[in-house]
């Protein structure tokens, strides 16, 4: 195993480790022992805590978007389908989001942390071009905004963790999806 692979594999150690215990609670001497190597040893690939933390959300974070990228850029995916997706990508990480929510609401790592959090919403989102001519939305817009709308029921069901609550949510946004298009299609079939 290359140094890089090793770095990654003591990373994905420590957020598990950080989400357990929390960032304070979580000296360098308890994330050397769940990396299984000494606390020397970690100062051979960090110099110090808080390049672990920030190091953590990085890949943290690039894991996230390649997963989710995967989901929303699938465009023969139906968007229910995408959302059945979201969230169980969702609920296989939903351990490591509790270390992303600590740091993002941590004064010091929140802003240690805003320059990788703002590159990852500008990665997964991209603003799709918008057509104003005709003073309606795209297809395109209308799934990047059901998308968008989905990312964000995703991110509150991480932050606060109540499956019914999600599922409320998930619920009442397909009825409005759905409602949406077929609507649509009813005013196509008529004309």
């Amino acid at each position: 195993m290359n140094r890089e692979e090793r770095k990654k594999k003591y990373l994905k150690s420590f957020i598990q480790t950080f989400s357990e215990n929390g960032i304070d609670r979580t000296p360098i001497k308890k994330l050397a022992g769940a990396a299984k190597i000494n606390e020397a040893s970690i100062y051979q690939y960090f110099k110090n805590k808080d390049e672990i933390v920030v190091d953590c959300v990085q890949l943290y974070l690039d894991e996230e978007l390649s997963r989710l990228f995967q989901v929303v850029s699938d465009s023969t995916e139906p968007l229910k389908d995408k959302m059945s997706q979201f969230v169980r990508l969702s609920s296989e990480t939903s351990a490591e989001a509790k270390f992303i929510i600590q740091v993002l609401t941590s004064p010091i790592y929140g802003k240690m942390c805003s320059k990788i959090v703002h590159e990852f919403a500008r990665k997964l989102m991209p603003l799709p071009q918008v057509n104003s001519e005709n003073g309606s939305f795209s297809q395109e817009m209308k799934d990047y905004a059901a998308q968008l709308l989905l990312l964000s029921v995703v991110i509150s069901d991480r932050v606060v963790g109540e499956d019914y609550q999600l599922h409320v949510q998930l619920e009442y946004l397909q009825h409005l999806l759905y409602r949406d298009s077929s609507l649509n299609e009813a005013q196509r079939d008529s004309a």
